[in-house]
């Protein structure tokens, strides 16, 4: 019998969720956990100040479809409240919800309503950027002759340079910088994914101020501090590094009232500047030119019949590529007679026995590739074996080679063999099979 200072199954659910299942089972990451965290204390405060159900008070009778539709509806009236928000509360109690529905399967038929609930649909949100003269009088904002300045100035630096999520940014710490060449820095990402991004020995040197004046340089034992963090070395928060950036926009429009910048200005405001800056897209008369870093780099020509369709300018293909079909088999052509017998042979009977197959130069062109890892001796005898097997094929080529076997003694001439159309003899199959260059059921 369950008295009222006993804990109810739903909050029994909720505790092993956040403490077990989330951290445990599914490995994810603090914010994640934090952020489902987030939307059921929104959920249960809701209950509380709608339905004036007590926290410790809530069962599962409590948390069934009309309660979530209610509390969602109260986040759309919300002005503040973006769409995006709005599914990714939604997507948080659907995942409490499966795991409830294993826990208690009782819950099963409120779980699968609850789970059929549709997302809203979201438009796309303005990109905010800065262009090239606003990023020079942004960057200029800083007053590098004081230390809270060069830590300023580190602080955008790096987000521009780096094209960091905030989260990214606040996490980084002393060790993850590397300021000899090739200077980097290590960013830990969603899904716990680890990168390696280079910045410009510009970055690195103003970087390397503001590691020097907190001492950073020096203490051997800093490496596990954040390398932004306050006056106490507590980490730095999303809300204090917007704080600097909206403070620092709002001294450079003063500065600079001819510049156009943004209305308002946030961390992932960065990644877009540097893309915009080193790739832009210009269409001139039909024509898409793409540039990256003032080179052009693609042509593309934009066909107005067929909407968003766009077709490359062949003059704008690489060497390599920009030649016919014709001329492409015949180069391969040459290049296997430089393998010697075996590539010459295995050409011939190719052409003999498959005349009309289109995808010849690509088996010419993976047998080339195979040079990068075998000898030409190796590949000579491997083709002059697939001829033997009469599988004259890329994967015949790469399994012999890779069996070690191209140096077995034929038990016929190649020629005779091959001249033997597709008959072969069982033994041969048998040889095959076991070495993988067919397959069998």
């Amino acid at each position: 019998m369950r008295t009222k200072t006993s804990p109810t199954d739903f909050a029994k659910c909720v505790t092993r969720f956040l403490s077990c299942y989330l951290p445990g089972e599914r490995n994810m990451s603090p914010q994640t956990i934090k952020s489902y965290s987030f939307a059921l204390k929104m959920f249960i405060g809701f209950l509380h100040t709608s339905y004036g159900i007590k926290p410790e008070r809530i069962e599962f009778r409590d948390f069934n479809i009309d309660s979530i539709k209610g509390f969602l509806t109260s986040l759309a009236k919300a002005e503040y409240l973006s769409p995006n928000t709005y599914n990714q509360r939604l997507s948080a109690l659907k995942t409490f919800v499966r795991y409830a529905i294993l826990e208690y399967p009782a819950f099963l038929q409120d779980g699968q309503r609850i789970l059929a609930m549709p997302s809203k649909r979201s438009s796309p949100h303005e990109i905010t950027y800065l262009e090239k003269d606003a990023m020079k009088a942004f960057l200029a904002v800083p007053d590098q002759t004081t230390v809270r300045g060069r830590r300023d100035l580190a602080i955008i630096a790096m987000l521009y340079d780096t094209g960091a999520r905030i989260q990214e940014f606040i996490n980084i710490k002393v060790k993850d910088v590397r300021l000899e060449k090739p200077e980097t820095v290590k960013l830990l990402g969603k899904g716990r994914k680890i990168r390696v991004v280079p910045i410009m020995a510009e970055t690195a040197k103003i970087v390397g101020s503001y590691m020097n004046d907190r001492g950073f340089l020096e203490q051997s034992a800093s490496g596990d501090l954040y390398l932004f963090n306050s006056p106490n070395r507590a980490q730095f928060t999303r809300p204090g590094i917007s704080k600097i950036l909206k403070r620092d926009l709002t001294i450079a429009k003063v500065a600079n009232p001819t510049i156009l910048f943004p209305e308002d200005i946030h961390p992932h405001a960065f990644p877009h500047t540097y893309i915009g800056q080193i790739l832009r897209v210009i269409e001139v008369n039909n024509l898409l030119k793409i540039y990256f870093k003032d080179q052009q780099i693609a042509l593309h020509t934009v066909n107005r019949d067929t909407k968003g369709a766009h077709f490359t300018d062949k003059s704008h293909y690489p060497s390599s590529k920009n030649i016919s079909a014709a001329e492409l088999l015949s180069r391969y052509k040459a290049e296997m007679q430089l393998i010697g017998g075996g590539g010459i042979a295995f050409c011939e009977k190719y052409e003999e026995h498959i005349p009309s197959h289109g995808t010849y130069h690509r088996t010419l062109a993976g047998i080339l590739s195979l040079r990068k890892k075998y000898t030409l001796e190796t590949i000579d005898r491997a083709c002059f074996r697939a001829c033997y097997y009469g599988n004259i094929s890329y994967r015949a080529v790469k399994k012999i080679c890779e069996a070690g076997i191209e140096n077995l003694p034929l038990a016929e001439n190649v020629t005779e063999t091959c001249s033997s159309s597709n008959v072969r003899d069982m033994s041969l199959y048998r040889e095959m099979t076991k070495l993988g260059v067919i397959g069998h059921e």
